[in-house]
C-alpha cells in the first residue's frame, strides 16, 4: 500500500480532527513525515505514520488534545470508507 503525497497544501491548520486527515509529523520516528487519522474514538486518535514516499512506517496514537490544532497538510477523502477483505486462513 502507498499514498500518493504529490499534491498537498501546506497551509491549513483545524481545530478538528478527522479521519482521512494529513498532519505533519513532528519529531518522534526518524522515517515518519506525514501522520494518517485512521480513527477517532472518544478522546483517543489513532495514526498511521507515512514517509515522505508515502509508506506506512509506523503507528501511534495520541490523547485528542494533542492532535488538535496541529497543521492539517491534506486530506486522504476516501480512508473512512475505505474496505479491505480480510479472507481466512484455509485450514488443513
Amino acid at each position: 500500500m502507498n499514498f500518493d503525497l504529490t499534491d498537498l497544501p501546506r497551509d491549513a491548520v483545524e481545530n478538528d480532527v478527522t479521519v482521512g486527515d494529513v498532519l505533519q509529523a513532528k519529531g518522534g520516528h526518524r522515517d515518519t513525515a506525514l501522520w494518517v487519522v485512521a480513527a477517532v474514538r472518544g478522546q483517543s486518535v489513532h495514526l498511521l505514520g507515512l514517509s515522505s514516499g508515502g509508506e506506512i512506517v509506523s503507528t501511534a496514537s495520541y490523547g485528542l488534545h494533542a492532535i488538535r490544532g496541529r497543521v492539517v497538510v491534506g486530506r486522504c477523502a476516501d480512508f473512512e470508507t475505505m474496505r479491505l477483505h480480510v479472507n481466512a486462513k484455509p485450514f488443513l
